[in-house]
């Protein structure tokens, strides 16, 4: 689409300027078709093309990898009357058309920015074609493309990576890391729960597009005059600016129409003279086509939960947006009607008479009373702060102001809109306005990506300085890539619509910022019922209206006014997210109470609450510039932390660039009082059997000025002592008589911030009983040599140990929860008596007795059982026999007879007796042992174990054979028969 410029001498200049483009050579053709194209990389170098006959197209390709995005982009370097580029992206057969752009920005129907942008989202491998014309087919111009691959951002938490405590007024730091995947990333912004922004800039020129052309047929065209707004000026003098401008046009035939208070700028009907002046001044920043503009029309409460926040209450108020006031800019507002207070008819809306419709003007008939006379505006009012029972406003309690800018057939001009938000951003500070409510724009027109040189720009801007949100509707022409003006401008909160189902309706794009309910909705009728209508005009006002909850939320919560900017990321920032399959994006539907609940922007601004930060936000690490792919970038924010104790923030950071967004994973950080409590006496976990006890608690923390001792000491948990405190630390003592039981205690220290507990309770346990025994169990008579098992049952709740004792000696006893045991095997005939004592952990003791009798019964000496240190054994190691050998007639004497040898084996007790020699023998060994008594009796047993690894004996003995052990047997030999000869052959023939 070409875009006309005025001034012959501005044309010759470019003309002069792009002479040396114009007639460079084209090295890519012939390029005309895509078997032809040339191959383009995606690192963002520029290749230069030119259009060398009239409808000469070319073609490149480049090779795409799924999930990655790529923007394409041309570059034109001719006059924009010989050089309009159009793009076409063809998917990888050539011939498929997968998106289409012809200029990055239009503006009344011509181009603001001709050259063209394409953003790609890759959902293959594969290669892919790009195919550039131009506009009218025109020869001779130049341009460049480009297509840079997306770097993909994957953001992390570094710490804090867990829920934890942050403690109130005090600093802590919170890390993120970002790893740049597929190709590098540029221009990253770090923010700890950022509003986002991607503002595309365009050159603006002084005189709009076809103003000039439009003087030829008509002797005058409204428009729009913007001032260059000076940095450090203010308002009043870049207001000044338009005043001295005003001046010189009086002499020209220019009629004025609007003179804004808040920026620079005017309004009005310009003749080609008084716009030659303008184009001469150097203080006049762009003049625009005052275009016409007309009206978007299409149970959404529950749907975006506004009735879950109405019943929110903060210090006894609901949060129904009172005190809050939104600027309806639209047909006007029938305010009698009962929706809005029945307010009497009046020539003034602005003298007091309407609690409900607080103010207001008629920019279409130039009068004090924007009264309805179509229906739009009453709806829209309706939606935002109906006060009707049945169908309530968003904000219900909320005060309205009424801006008349079309008329009773729904259209007006941009100018006019420009003067309703001028007024209310005047007003703003009198009648607290926090929202604009506008549900118009340019019919049939798109756009994909920011719109800088739209006429309403410094108006949004002034009013988003001043703290005043601006939702605009993005249209209703169904676009899936783009939305209206003024909604494009990128301080403006653009609005679409979805049904009851969160199906999207109506335009949407990349830079579409929300979504809201927009399909049936009913509300207010302006002839005094009620009716339905469908469109983002209907979208726009639900979202107005939620940031008119939010700020008075924040002022009620933090006592902190909200800026436009924090408004509009708790908006956007936790809604539901919709997909929309026609354009393959996500956008976010407004969701009120996820809304409320978010802890919104964390500001730099000192002493905000429930955080500020003392680090720039967004970020400002020089790594964020540029980040190679596969490496990482980390940001840490300092944050002091100004909330309620015991609330609960997700904290998570947000990194964009021009097209993308990562955030990373949330993490929930609990607010803690300053003040630090500790349990000293008496330690956590003790039994004690005393029931006086002593309790110690200290704290710190500013100006204390009381600690209390918490307990459950009479069978409920409260509040058993109280002692005053002051200073900055404390250390208080309470003596207590406790019964016997199980207790928690702790303590909780106090000051003007509030109180806290320690980190965890104490438990006490109060035991004045001694251990029961509830069984004795052993045998009472037993046989020599035969073992004893004694056992016995315990109660007592704070168990500590079990000793046995006999002989003179102590045993500890075994358990398994309340059973202990001990076994032995008595040596001599014997009346043995024994002691048990059980102890507890309070240090309360009892005991039990018992006896039992060991007698030798059985004649004879016997031999109860043999052991070895392994049933097999290398040749060459030792080798140990175990006997236990029991008679009453001592002494005993017991031989050990192995390889015919008797020796003697010693005893290490009364009935142990053991031997320990080197094995001298392989194979099979035979043992044999033999006892006998003082008097003559005697018993013998035998057993047998195995030698092995026994070569090197010098025996061929046990496992050993010739392969196995040559140096003990014979070697192995081998026998070779010689080869028979055939015929008269001979035998074996041996080489000489």
């Amino acid at each position: 689409m070409k875009r006309w410029i005025s001034g012959a001498f501005g044309a010759i200049f470019l003309a002069i300027l792009l002479l040396p483009f114009i007639f460079a050579l084209n090295e890519y053709e012939p390029d005309n078709v895509w078997q032809n194209a040339t191959t383009i990389s995606t690192n963002g170098s520029r290749q230069a093309h030119t259009f060398d006959t009239a409808g000469d197209v070319d073609y490149v390709n480049f090779t795409a990898v799924a999930g990655v995005q790529y923007v394409i982009e041309t570059h034109n370097l001719s006059d924009p009357d010989i050089t309009d580029t159009v793009l076409n992206l063809y998917s990888t057969d050539g011939t498929t058309l997968l998106d289409t752009n012809d200029d990055i920005e239009v503006r009344d129907g011509s181009c603001v920015q001709c050259s063209s942008r394409i953003v790609f989202d890759s959902t293959a491998n594969g290669t892919y074609y790009v195919n550039i014309s131009e506009f009218d087919n025109d020869a001779g111009g130049s341009y460049q493309v480009s297509i840079l691959e997306q770097g993909r951002l994957i953001a992390s938490l570094v710490s804090h990576i867990s829920a934890t405590n942050v403690t109130r007024n005090n600093v802590f730091e919170f890390t993120t890391s970002l790893q740049c995947l597929s190709a590098d990333c540029y221009n990253v912004t770090a923010t700890l729960d950022p509003e986002i922004k991607s503002e595309h800039g365009a050159k603006q020129t002084k005189a709009g597009a076809g103003i000039n052309a439009m003087l030829e047929s008509n002797e005058k065209v409204d428009v729009i005059v913007i001032m260059k707004q000076k940095a450090g000026n203010g308002a009043k003098k870049n207001a000044a600016l338009s005043y001295s401008a005003l001046s010189e046009l009086s002499s020209k035939g220019f009629e004025k129409r609007h003179e804004y208070a808040t920026f620079g700028g005017f309004s009005g009907s310009v003749t080609k003279g008084s716009l030659a002046l303008l184009e001469n001044n150097p203080n006049v920043e762009a003049v625009y086509y005052d275009s016409p503009v007309h009206a978007f029309l299409t149970t959404s409460i529950p749907q975006i939960n506004a009735d879950d926040v109405w019943a929110r209450q903060v210090n006894g108020v609901n949060i129904t947006g009172s005190d809050e006031t939104v600027c309806i800019i639209d047909t006007g507002i029938n305010y009698s009607h009962p929706d809005f207070g029945s307010c009497a008819r009046t020539s003034n809306i602005n003298g007091g008479s309407c609690p409900k419709v607080v103010g207001g003007y008629d920019y279409v008939n130039t009068n004090s009373d924007p009264y309805d006379d179509n229906g739009h505006g009453s709806h829209v009012a309706g939606i935002a702060a109906s006060q009707d029972s049945t169908y309530r406003g968003v904000a219900p309690s909320a005060k309205i102001v009424s801006i008349k800018v079309l008329n009773s057939v729904g259209s007006g001009s941009s100018s006019n809109v420009i003067a309703g938000i001028d007024w209310c951003v005047s007003n703003a500070a009198s009648l607290n306005i926090t929202a604009i409510s506008m549900s118009l724009g340019l019919l049939n027109e798109k756009h994909e990506f920011h719109c800088p040189a739209a006429a309403e720009r410094a108006s949004i801007d002034a009013a988003v300085a001043a703290g005043i949100s601006v939702f605009i509707a993005a249209g209703n022409d169904d676009f899936t890539d783009g939305i209206s003006t003024p909604a494009c401008i990128g301080n403006a909160t653009s609005v679409g619509g979805v049904d009851n189902t969160n199906s999207i309706d109506f335009n949407r794009g990349r830079i579409l910022d929300v979504l809201a309910p927009g399909v049936s909705i009913t509300a207010t009728n302006y002839s005094g019922t009620h009716t339905v209508y469908s469109g983002t005009s209907m979208s726009t006002p639900h979202a107005a209206a939620l940031a008119l909850l939010l700020k008075q939320y924040a002022k009620l919560k933090f006592s902190r006014n909200l800026t436009a900017e924090e408004l509009k990321h708790a908006i956007t920032a936790n809604g539901k997210m919709v997909y929309d399959s026609s354009s393959k994006l996500l956008f976010p539907r407004i969701d009120a109470l996820a809304s409320i609940n978010g802890k919104g922007i964390i500001p730099t601004t000192v002493g905000a609450k429930p955080f500020y930060s003392l680090t720039p936000n967004p970020h400002n690490a020089s790594c964020l510039a540029h980040i190679s792919q596969g490496e990482t970038c980390s940001t840490t924010w300092q944050v002091n932390v100004t909330g309620d104790t015991n609330d609960t923030y997700a904290f998570f950071a947000i990194y964009t660039t021009d097209y993308k967004r990562n955030d990373s994973a949330k993490v929930n950080l609990t607010i803690a009082n300053s003040i630090s409590v500790s349990l000293n006496v008496p330690l956590n976990g003790l039994v004690s059997g005393n029931q006086s006890q002593i309790f110690n608690c200290s704290a710190s923390g500013a100006g204390l000025s009381n600690i209390t001792l918490y307990g459950n000491f009479n069978g409920t948990w409260h509040a058993n002592r109280t002692a005053n405190a002051t200073g900055n630390s404390n250390s208080t003592l309470w003596q207590f008589n406790l019964t016997e039981g199980d207790f928690t205690w702790n303590c909780r220290a106090c000051n003007a911030e509030g109180c806290g507990f320690a980190s965890a309770n104490y438990s006490l346990s109060i035991d004045t009983s001694s251990p029961l025994f509830n069984g004795l169990s052993y045998t009472a008579l037993i046989e020599l040599g035969d073992g004893q098992s004694i056992s016995v049952n315990i109660s007592d709740s704070h168990m500590y140990y079990a000793n046995l004792s006999y002989s003179g000696a102590n045993y500890s006893m075994s358990n398994t929860t309340s059973n202990f045991s001990y076994s032995y095997t008595p040596l001599n005939n014997a009346t043995i008596n024994f002691t048990i004592y059980a102890v507890d952990t309070a240090g309360n003791s009892n005991s039990t007795d018992g006896g039992f009798i060991v007698n030798d019964t059985s004649s004879g000496v016997r031999i109860k059982s043999v052991s070895l240190a392994s049933s097999t054994i290398a040749y060459g190691n030792n080798q140990t026999i175990t006997a236990y050998v029991y008679d009453q007639w001592q002494p005993l004497m017991v031989y050990l007879d192995h390889n015919s040898t008797n020796i003697t084996m010693p005893n290490t007790t009364i009935a142990n007796f053991s031997y320990t020699w080197a094995v001298a023998q392989c194979g099979t060994v035979t043992y044999k042992i033999y006892a006998h008594n003082s008097v003559g009796t005697a018993n013998t047993t035998t057993g047998t174990f195995t030698s092995n690894n026994c070569c090197g004996n010098s025996v061929c003995d046990g496992s050993d054979t010739c392969s196995s052990c040559s140096a003990d047997c014979e070697a192995c030999t081998t026998t070779a028969s010689g080869g028979g000869g055939g015929g008269g052959g001979g035998g074996g023939a041996v080489a000489a």
